[in-house]
């Protein structure tokens, strides 16, 4: 390409670059205004006034309009469209040296520029209707906020049902304000419904996904009872599978409801008006209705008892975890050191999470009763997590993981909320329950905190429970640190995502009356777990807590805009500037790692970027920046084996500081999950440091803890989950992730905080089911790759075997020969043992329902062409699949 195609091309760039600025900045209306925009305008209007004045906008193009080749006549109608652009800026000279209405806070709409512009790109987006460049005119009409174009680009498209899956599929690149996605999402759903019904037929099941980002649940319930009706009760199971795995349990509760009142009659509605009946809606449903099954099933799945239920199922008989390996861990630290005695505790928790495996506890049970005090609370909570998704036999196994104490008493209804937490299953119950125990122990603060997590992680976003409000009010306005500290987290956790500007007010006043650090900092960060992804409408209250005189509040101000902005990077660009202007230069150490450490909460929709933007933090002479750079970059690259961020953070390992090489453990175990030897080489150095340093006598006990909790992120659920902010398939923040991974971040000022990092484990598996929603056996998949890339590590048991086999030991001349004679046939048989398992590594590996199948190792999944069973969607290579039985 010649300088002067160079130019047009340019010029063509920013034209779009200004047409979709400016109707930006129409959609969004003030909140638009930013200093740096009318400069950049008044930039992009000035380009080749000087340089190349009126004899290069006019400059001949007639090589390119004479081409007749059929591959240059589209480039011929962009030319002439270049071409008549340029004669825009010929009655413009005074106003480009007037130096345009840009500068002013009202962009100037319906001047003629501006109306010549818009001609001007539109024109350009029927040129890629036409020739099929559909996705790059969606892209432009997107950005530029005009979904009536949006609507006119996929209606005209020639590949309508692909534009429509490419929208839905990249909704994540789509940098628009929250209102802005919304509308649409209900563009595309009316586009959908208008569709044809044989061309609607198969797409349903995006319409409902579409319909959950627009909280329409009555629309999801029309269509699944409408599928049921026509025969396409598999469909209605995928599609009920699918919205339970968006994890949104008032989504969920609201949709039971609405299929109640389909069902139910007007009488029977009067009479349970103020009831939970998402558990009995079957009652209305007559039993001789020949869809009443069906209709059974699709509950069951909504409420999220098959989930869970299959899960659980999955993680015990592929449980992977390396009891040897803890063992070892447990065996090199000093055991009468309390904090490296809690952290085997909790890794094995980790290890365990969901396997309802407890056998390393019970096979110590002198080396756990050293735990004292608040480990003791610490080490009883634990067995919720192993427990995790055991709703039905909860009580019971309170009732068993509770011995006489205060503290294990108090662990224990802890562990009861871990275990329950985000099920919709007993939920009321166990609620009740312990809303019954925080009224009976008002003097005991050991029990009100357990009680106060735990009915904060039942009740998760339940932000109707008022009486559940005032309850937990009246434990954080007792002024006792410890139980007013959970009970404000605890109303973060109710509150979740409400916005609640009343609580907002009583929670601020309070962080500012009370002298307890505790419950100030708790208060602080409970703001933004009520604010959580609300973008823009917490804006106000942010900066009003990054520039109180507290540094407390504004430590919690930093995780305000972590959750309100959670994963919202592409278009927040304004938020990373200024936490990365608050991490260089806040006063307080405390407030500069908590920002860092909110970068990585708001980048975790790109973690590929994280590196880029905490390359010089990484390296800063302040070690609590190089702690929260460290733990931003885990949390955002979890489970992704990035390189860079890897690099990053090996170096991290051997710090000066020892809570700096604390963080960095943490981080590396949650970057490494699921990941192997085989696929990385620092995988096994991380392994090796691990042990090393729980081995040195003289390491710091901090740097220590770290290692052993890092290992027991390393392997978390039996090495078959991952942490993570999104939902499985779709680029949904995970409500309880978010949580999760934001309380984990206090273990700086209270390790029973730890477990709350089991709300983002995510279970990696594909589970194939039938219409009875039994899992067959007979069913396997293909995956075409070696089989040691997505195999799991090698457990330390075999490790040892293999090197006692090595030994050197003495032989008698006497049997010389005769072991000479074996050790070449020995030598003989490991040579074919390697070449057949070369052979296997090179060959495709069948797996068996349930398997765990890695995010990276779906592109190699197939399904066997000649199985009994088919996939419903043989796209979807994994989580729940329903499976046509074609016997």
């Amino acid at each position: 390409m010649n300088e002067k195609s160079q130019y047009v091309e340019t010029i063509l760039a920013k034209c779009t670059e200004m047409y979709v600025e400016i109707n930006e900045r129409k959609y969004e209306g003030d909140d638009y205004i930013n200093e740096n925009y009318s400069m950049q305008e008044n930039n992009l209007m000035m380009i080749g006034v000087n340089e190349y004045e009126l004899n290069n906008k006019n400059y001949d193009l007639n090589n390119c309009e004479n081409n007749n080749d059929d591959n240059n006549n589209s480039t011929s109608i962009l030319y002439n469209k270049k071409k008549n652009y340029y004669n825009l800026y010929d009655n413009e000279n005074i106003k480009r040296k007037e130096g345009y209405d840009f500068l002013t806070n009202d962009v100037i709409i319906n001047n003629d520029l501006n109306t010549k512009m818009e001609q001007f790109v539109d024109e350009m987006l029927e040129i890629c209707i036409k020739t099929n460049t559909v996705k790059e005119a969606l892209g432009v009409a997107l950005d530029a906020r005009r979904l009536d174009k949006v609507e006119y680009i996929i209606l005209n498209a020639p590949n309508k049902i692909d534009i429509l899956h490419h929208s839905i599929a990249n909704d994540k690149y789509i940098t628009t304000s929250k209102k802005f996605r919304i509308d649409f999402f209900k563009l595309i759903v009316n586009i959908y419904l208008a569709l044809p019904e044989e061309e609607l037929q198969n797409e349903y099941i995006n319409v409902c996904e579409c319909l959950f980002y627009i909280n329409d649940y009555q629309t999801v319930v029309k269509i699944l009872f409408k599928l049921l009706l026509s025969e396409q009760h598999l469909m209605v199971y995928q599609i009920a599978f699918d919205l339970v795995d968006l994890e949104n349990n008032i989504f969920l509760k609201n949709l039971l409801k609405k299929a109640k009142k389909n069902e139910k009659s007007e009488k029977d509605e009067k009479d349970d008006e103020n009831q939970d009946m998402e558990h009995d809606i079957l009652k209305y449903v007559n039993k001789n209705n020949k869809w009443y099954d069906k209709i059974k099933k699709l509950i069951l799945i909504l409420t999220g008892k098959i989930t869970t239920s299959l899960y659980i199922e999955f993680l015990h008989h592929n449980n992977h975890a390396d009891l040897i390996l803890l063992d070892s861990y447990k065996n090199v630290i000093d055991s009468r050191n309390s904090i490296t005695h809690h952290g085997i505790v909790i890794a094995h928790a980790l290890m365990q999470t969901g396997t309802t495996c407890d056998v390393f506890l019970r096979s110590n049970i002198d080396w756990l009763s050293k735990a004292m005090n608040y480990e003791k609370f610490s080490a009883t909570a634990s067995l919720g997590v192993v427990y995790k998704g055991h709703i039905n036999e909860s009580f019971i196994l309170k009732i068993t993981i509770s011995p006489s104490g205060v503290y294990s008493e108090g662990g224990s209804l802890y562990a009861l909320g871990l275990i329950h937490a985000n099920y919709n299953t007993n939920d009321k119950k166990v609620r009740n329950f312990l809303l019954a125990q925080l009224k009976q122990n008002t003097n005991d603060e050991v029990l009100q905190h357990g009680c106060c997590l735990g009915l904060g992680l039942v009740t998760l976003g339940q932000n109707d429970k008022d009486y559940i409000y005032d309850e937990l009010k009246a434990v954080m306005y007792s002024d006792s640190a410890v139980a007013g500290e959970s009970a404000a987290y605890a109303i973060g956790l109710l509150k979740l995502g409400s916005g609640d500007e009343k609580c907002v007010d009583e929670l601020l006043a309070y962080a500012h009356d009370t002298q307890h650090e505790k419950i100030t900092r708790a208060c602080s960060i409970s703001l933004g777990f009520i604010m959580f992804q609300k973008e823009k409408e917490a804006d106000l209250l942010i900066e009003e807590l990054i520039n109180d005189k507290d540094a407390i509040i504004r430590y919690g101000g930093m995780f305000t805009i972590a959750l309100a902005y959670c994963g919202l990077s592409n278009y927040n660009k304004h938020i990373i500037k200024k936490l990365l202007h608050i991490s260089v230069s806040d006063v307080s150490d405390d407030v500069r790692r908590a920002a860092v450490i909110a970068l990585g909460f708001v980048l975790c929709n790109n973690p590929a970027q994280v590196p880029m933007f905490l390359n010089l933090l990484i390296k800063s002479y302040n070690p609590h920046v190089r702690y929260g750079a460290a733990l931003a970059l885990g949390i955002a690259c979890a489970a992704s084996a990035n390189e860079d961020a890897i690099d990053m953070l090996m170096p991290l390992l051997t710090d000066t500081t020892d809570f700096v090489r604390q963080s960095a453990f943490i981080a590396l175990g949650l970057i490494f999950q699921q990941s192997n030897e085989h696929v990385n080489t620092n995988f096994k150095k991380y392994k090796d440091e691990i042990v090393k340093i729980l081995s040195a006598k003289h390491e710091d006990i901090i740097a220590k803890f770290g290692a052993i909790i890092g290992a027991g992120l390393l392997d978390i659920c039996g090495r078959n989950a991952i942490s993570t902010f999104f939902t499985r398939r779709t680029n949904v923040i995970r409500p309880q992730a978010a949580v999760g991974f934001c309380l984990f971040c206090q273990l700086w000022y209270w390790f029973p905080l730890i477990h709350m990092i089991s709300l983002t484990f995510l279970p990696t598996c594909l589970i194939g089911l039938t219409e009875d929603l039994k899992v067959p056996q007979n069913f396997t998949v293909l995956s075409n790759c070696k089989s040691q890339t997505f195999d799991y590590p090698a457990f330390l048991s075999k490790e040892k075997t293999q090197e006692k086999k090595q030994t050197v030991t003495a032989v008698l001349s006497t049997t010389a020969k005769r072991k000479s004679l074996k050790l070449r046939k020995q030598k003989t048989e490991n040579r074919l043992t390697k070449d057949k398992s070369t052979l296997d590594d090179n060959s495709s590996v069948d797996m068996k329902n349930p398997c765990r199948v890695v995010k990276m190792q779906e592109k190699y999944i197939e399904y066997l062409p000649n199985s009994r069973f088919k996939p419903v969607l043989p796209f979807r290579k994994s989580g729940f699949i329903m499976l046509v039985d074609t016997q």
